[in-house]
Parts: structure tokens; C-alpha cells; sequence
């Protein structure tokens, strides 16, 4: 009951988006709602000194969309990762281990914080699979040019 720490408080915002997640799984609860569905689903619990816990952030990505989205925008997230790690393989060296880098970063990142929801770190995200996935386009244009 007692989660004031670092550590605790995902614990707790796990707890809750997967109490959340279960009521609402198709759709999720709505965009920048986890604050809102948060504060009830606390409400509800016996709870010490619920006010520290209150966050919109719920340090966990997978948590975030799942809440927020349901199922549907897990489904679409995981499929963006799965997306990126396929046209990866297609990269040039040394390009494709870096961007490949990246996804796993990204994924195993938002298993501990919500990465893409974070500011920089959601900047790191889309600056580098601009980089690492433009060369993409142009590799797949000069293929059929030469054909």
C-alpha cells in the first residue's frame, strides 16, 4: 500500500492502467485521459496518501496507449515496431543495426517510461526514424529506375 517511491509509483500506474484496461479494452479510455481514469480508479482503492501518486504520465508506453487507445492502439503501436523492424532488414549497412538499435531502445524504453510521450525522448524517436528510414525511399527509387 505503500508506493512512494520511484519504483512504486509504476507499480501503481501499472496496476491501475491494467484495472482500466480490463473495463475499457477495444478503445481504450480516450486520448490524454489516463489522468482523469487514474484519479477514479484510485479513488476507489484504500490508498495512502493518494494525491503523490496522481500523474499523467504513467511510465510505461504500452500502459499509456493501452489505457488511452485499448487494444486498438497497442495493436497499431506494436505494429509500427514490427513495421520499422522489417523495412530495417532492407536498409543498407550499418544503417539497418542502427535503426534496429533504435526499436529496441524504443521498445525496451517504454516498458520502464512512456518514451514517445516523453519530449526529447519522443524527439529522439521520430528524428531518427527520419534519418535511419528516408534511405528507404531513395534505395526502393533507384531500384526501379534501373529495372
Amino acid at each position: 500500500g505503500n508506493y512512494a517511491t520511484s519504483l512504486g509509483l509504476r507499480v501503481i500506474c501499472a496496476q491501475a492502467g491494467w484495472g482500466i484496461f480490463r473495463h475499457n479494452p477495444i478503445l481504450g479510455t480516450g486520448t490524454g485521459s489516463f489522468d482523469t481514469e487514474f484519479r477514479k480508479y484510485t479513488q476507489t482503492r484504500e490508498i495512502k496518501n493518494v494525491e503523490y501518486y496522481y500523474t499523467k504520465n504513467p511510465h510505461n508506453g504500452f500502459v499509456s496507449v493501452g489505457v488511452q487507445l485499448g487494444l486498438a492502439g497497442l495493436v497499431l503501436l506494436i505494429a509500427l515496431f514490427a513495421q520499422q523492424w522489417r523495412v530495417s532488414n532492407k536498409l543498407p549497412s550499418p544503417t539497418n543495426y542502427m535503426a534496429k538499435g533504435m526499436i529496441v531502445t524504443v521498445v525496451i524504453g517504454n516498458l520502464l517510461n512512456s518514451v514517445i510521450y516523453s519530449h526529447t525522448q519522443g524527439i529522439f524517436f521520430v528524428m531518427l526514424t527520419a534519418l535511419f528510414f528516408s534511405s528507404y525511399h531513395l534505395q526502393k527509387s533507384n531500384s526501379i529506375n534501373s529495372s
